[in-house]
């Protein structure tokens, strides 16, 4: 996947689900750097709780957009040239959910450079704030779409009637990779 689809793809997000899905204060940018991200981007700092870093990210508007409920999503993907093509090599969505609901923090990471049988796979979950080094397994990364229909279906009730299943990058057998469990939307 390039960058530019992925940049497209948020766009077209916004501004076809913007109002349905209560997408407000659109940051997110695409720099000089190779890199889809927002507005005034800081380096992730460590807390020592989810909290901490839900109220740092909110003060300091780290996000690509927030939810009607104070909820946060995050985009960062970055690319590597590649002749005149820009291939995305990494990248994470993240779902910040506000601390005062009853939803949880989860995140979704593509790594195609430090991939390795079994032990990183390169689409990858993690599921609490302090679950780091605990990753489950995605068959198929999806595009940013496909990612906020599952955050409006796990948490605001809302029904998926499909995932495009376009928007997906090439799942994990043709990519060659090893692994013992995953998760896949169908």
């Amino acid at each position: 996947m390039e960058l530019s689809e992925i940049f497209s793809n948020i766009e077209q997000m916004y501004n076809i689900y913007g109002e349905k899905f209560g997408l407000m204060n659109p940051r997110f940018i695409k720099n000089d750097n190779y890199q889809i991200t927002w507005l005034n981007h800081i380096s992730n700092e460590k807390f020592d709780t989810y909290e901490e870093y839900y109220f740092w990210a909110y003060e300091n508007l780290q996000y690509s957009f927030s939810l009607q409920d104070d909820s946060l999503v995050q985009f960062f993907f970055e690319g590597q040239k590649c002749g005149k093509k820009l291939p995305v090599n990494k990248g994470s969505m993240a779902y910040l959910p506000n601390p005062y609901s009853y939803s949880e923090y989860f995140r979704f990471d593509i790594d195609l450079d430090n991939e390795k049988d079994y032990d990183h796979p390169s689409y990858h979950a993690h599921f609490g704030y302090r679950a780091k080094d605990v990753r489950f397994t995605l068959y198929k990364y999806p595009m940013p779409t496909e990612f906020l229909k599952l955050i409006q279906f796990l948490h605001y009730g809302i029904s998926i009637e499909n995932y495009s299943k376009e928007k997906f990058w090439e799942n994990l057998s043709d990519r060659k990779i090893k692994f013992n469990h995953y998760l896949d939307f169908q």
